[in-house]
């Protein structure tokens, strides 16, 4: 933090703040229609809530106790109960049915020292691709009812179903948490004037695992504390919080009862008690005592407020300092009276206040800072140094009078010069009563110091980076241990310094991350060196490191695969060029490796030739023979010639010395025991080739004769019978090319002829 602010001046804030922002969650809309009021001290039901959410949603309020607008983390509704300008379509998770609902879908954040600016925050169901996104609102816009400016800027994902909000410790900025999911890293963004920071990431305490995304993320009023709710894990963990750099530590793990789950929390208002509700089996509310903050004592203290809840959800603090109890499905809110007494004392009421409409797991997520009464301010007693010409000291706005050490009567004062002074005037007991304040307390002046690390920054390893504080003259504390004025370090991290002249502290941090990489190494080998032609070669890609890949060939050609195929028509030597490529931010670094072969390619032996002698088939090869029946060899059919013996489509496959093979034409034949009529001039076919249509002429007086065509496989393909086949008979069958052969049955007579059809 680069600027220093005098420590009773911001007390004094602080305590005009704490009636601006309590005013700001006097409204409430959750559930299904449900809506209370807290503008008369107590809450009263409200009607005309637009909301439909089973579980997380955020409201907020003017400073004058006013509704602005609210939302389910993806509809916004403005103070009209209508949907805002550009108010559709955020990244939460909402939805009437709890499983694609999120435990805390939404938190809403003024932006510091900007009037009518809000920062919606949304954290997306059962940890989806979007995770943790922020929208803007500017309520400036449509008279008054405010539009969506900024929608869905993305920060991290994926992301548990947690979103929280701390006050920094300067009373003016805050801090937005949420949880990475599948890890212990806790996201803590800085929001102040100037917008929205990048993270502070702290790995701390138990891993979300892969099916704990659900339970709520709940900040101590006064800031100092985290709880979490882990559902699935069947654990709550504790946490110390330094809300001046968003950093959670020392955390404190409490298993709760096995099989039961924890799901809503919530700190007293005097952040001395832990509420938890349980799913399962019976519903309980707990309470811890962690006024003495060690495993021991918290778990000692452990107290059944009560069981069963029936179906008890999210637990939230009121603007009255009571935590009301979300009961699902339920026209009513249950209540703790007194959160800050220690076992039955809390006064635990069911049924405590009705509702317009139906409360379901959730309720509005509020920064529970801005809740709880101050405590009556009291004496400084801190010597204060600030750096800078001169300081003017602002007394709170809500005293009735004031008397500086000066004799000054006014509200301020300008401070120029180092020394002792006091002030006496009135604050606000809890903005109910005024008392009497006075204090006495020394200022000192100097020039101020400046610490500048640098903007966050990645480095490629092996390189460093050096950090350097300046200041030469001044002490240093670093995170690290080291009291140097700088420091180099190869190590990814958070780092931070502290610089000290003697006269105010300055500070300042940076976070950087070390890439590590290997660069990539290019290999190859090929699966044969000679081959028939086409020569088709496999390359098998054996390079290490590499993200892609490019391949080039000698002869023309180029390839992205990784295991490429290539084919090579002649003979000849030829080489293979393979990049191997590997991408990172660090830039591109690329591996080649280059070979070269002689590949050898065969042509193809001369086709074979087939002559046929009745049933015998001789091939025009004397060797490298193998004989094929309708495409399959036939197994020992390797001799010049081959005996026919069944109806079938017969070739021969000739493979020379080389292993290269070539195929003859086909030639089919029909066997069935009778001899082809052929040239018979009692029976004839004409015209024969034909497509299909033919003549049937007989010079016999046949009667009731069979006529069937099959194919070369045997099968019939058409049949009919005829009863007189004295003359002739015309037939059009569709028959597919090829040769056929017609068959006629007579009494014991049979008669075979060729058929061959050619369209």
């Amino acid at each position: 933090m680069k600027k220093i602010i005098l420590l009773f001046v911001l007390l004094f804030s602080l305590i005009t703040f704490h009636c601006i922002a309590q005013q700001q969650s006097w409204n409430w809309c959750f559930g299904t229609g449900a809506a209370i009021n807290f503008s008369s001290g107590n809450p009263v039901a409200v009607t005309g809530c637009g909301m439909n959410q089973a579980e997380g949603c955020a409201t907020i309020s003017d400073v004058g106790g006013n509704l602005l607008f609210y939302t389910d983390g993806v509809t916004v509704w403005n103070a009209n109960n209508v949907v805002m300008a550009n108010g559709n379509g955020l990244a939460g998770g909402a939805s009437s049915n709890s499983n694609q609902a999120s435990t805390q879908s939404a938190i809403i954040v003024p932006k510091p020292d900007s009037a009518g600016i809000y920062y919606i925050f949304t954290s997306a169901a059962n940890t989806a691709s979007v995770g943790i996104c922020y929208s803007e609102v500017d309520m400036s816009l449509n008279a008054g009812m405010g539009g969506v400016t900024l929608k869905n800027h993305s920060t991290f994902n994926p992301a548990c179903e947690k979103l929280v909000a701390v006050k920094h410790c300067n009373g003016i900025d805050y801090w937005v948490l949420a949880h990475n999911w599948n890890s212990n890293g806790y996201y803590a963004y800085l929001i102040t004037n100037s917008g929205v920071a990048t993270p502070v990431i702290t790995n701390v305490g138990s891993n979300a695992t892969i099916f704990d995304n659900e339970g709520y993320l709940k900040a101590s009023p006064n800031g100092k504390k985290l709880a979490c709710a882990f559902e699935a894990n069947g654990i709550v963990e504790l946490y110390d919080f330094d809300n001046a750099t968003g950093i959670p530590y020392n955390p404190i793990t409490i298993q709760m009862t096995a099989g039961y789950y924890p799901y809503g929390l919530s700190f007293s208002p005097d952040n001395t008690k832990v509420y938890v509700t349980c799913n399962y089996p019976y519903y309980p509310l707990y309470q811890f005592d962690i006024s003495t903050y060690t495993y021991t004592a918290i778990v000692a203290s452990q107290y059944t407020v009560t069981t069963p809840i029936f179906y008890g959800g999210a637990l939230q603090l009121g603007a009255d300092n009571k935590i009301y109890v979300a009961v699902t499905d339920s026209t009513y809110l249950n209540v703790i009276n007194a959160p800050n007494t220690a076992g039955a004392g809390c006064s635990y009421t069911r049924h405590a206040i009705a509702l317009s409409g139906t409360s379901r797991y959730g309720l509005p997520n509020f920064i529970d800072a801005n809740l709880t009464s101050s405590p009556t301010a009291s004496a400084l007693n801190v010597d204060t140094s600030v750096c800078g010409g001169s300081v003017h000291l602002t007394a709170s706005t809500i005293s009735a009078s004031y008397l500086w050490s000066s004799g000054a009567t006014t509200q301020s004062v300008d401070v120029s010069n180092s020394g002792t002074y006091w002030v006496q005037h009135q604050v606000l007991n809890g903005c109910n009563a005024l008392v009497n304040v006075a204090d006495t307390f020394h200022v000192t002046i100097t020039p101020p110091i400046t610490v500048n690390l640098g903007n966050d920054t990645t480095i490629c390893s092996p390189n460093s980076i050096t950090l350097n504080a300046n200041n030469v003259g001044s002490s240093y504390h670093w995170n690290t241990g080291e009291t140097t004025q700088s420091i180099t370090t190869m190590n990814a991290g958070h780092y931070w310094v502290q610089v000290n002249n003697g006269a105010c502290v300055a500070g300042d941090s940076i976070i950087f991350t070390v890439l590590n990489f290997a660069p990539p190494h290019s290999a190859f080998t090929v699966d044969t060196l000679q081959g028939c032609k086409p020569l088709m070669i496999h390359l098998t890609n054996t390079s290490t490191g590499a993200t892609s890949y490019w391949w080039h060939f000698s002869e023309g050609g180029t390839s992205m695969a990784v295991n490429p195929a290539h084919s090579y028509s002649h003979s000849g030597t030829y080489s293979v060029t393979l990049v191997a490529y590997d991408t990172t931010v660090c830039g591109v670094f690329t591996d080649t490796s280059m070979q070269t072969f002689y590949f050898t390619v065969f042509d193809p032996p001369t086709v074979p030739i087939i002559t046929q002698l009745g049933d015998t088939l001789i091939s025009s090869d004397t060797n490298g023979n193998q004989w094929f029946r309708n495409f399959i060899a036939i197994a020992g059919a390797t001799n010049q010639q081959y005996i026919v013996t069944s109806t079938a489509c017969y070739y021969v496959e000739y493979t020379d010395s080389n292993g290269c093979k070539s195929k003859s034409d086909s030639i089919c034949f029909s066997f069935d025991g009778i001899n082809e009529i052929g040239r018979d001039n009692s029976i004839n076919i004409y015209p024969n080739p034909n497509n299909g249509t033919f003549t049937f002429n007989s010079q016999l007086s046949i009667l009731n004769f069979q006529l069937a065509i099959t194919n070369v496989f045997g099968q019939v393909v058409y049949s009919t019978t005829i009863k007189n086949a004295d003359g002739k008979e015309t037939f059009s069958i569709p028959l597919a090319n090829g040769i056929y052969f017609l068959n006629i049955k007579y009494r014991n007579r049979s008669y075979n002829q060729k058929l061959l059809v050619n369209h």
